[in-house]
């Protein structure tokens, strides 16, 4: 498993992701984790690698699809960690 990170969604995004996709990779592009140089460049930037291929997610499905993998004692503060700044996010 691989992460990378992203500032602006139509540079630091687009191209790493379309490599990627090119490459053979599954790519989920977190929609609300970077931004781009105006709206409509991060809408632009996000239908561009969605049509490539991407699956467009945001942070909180990452973050639920993760904490399937915390089993046991850790769960609690995870998803504790979580709701916090899901109640931040509205």
């Amino acid at each position: 498993m691989d992460h990378r990170r992203a500032l602006w969604t139509e540079v630091c995004l687009v191209f790493p992701a379309l490599d990627l996709l090119k490459e053979g990779y599954e790519v989920y592009a977190v929609s609300d984790a970077s931004g781009g140089t105006s709206v409509d460049a991060h809408q632009r930037a996000m239908e561009r690698v969605i049509q490539a291929g991407a699956v467009p997610v945001t942070w909180e499905a990452v973050m639920a699809e993760l904490g399937q993998l915390y089993k046991g004692d850790y769960i609690g503060s995870f998803f504790g960690i979580m709701s916090e700044h899901l109640s931040n996010s509205v």
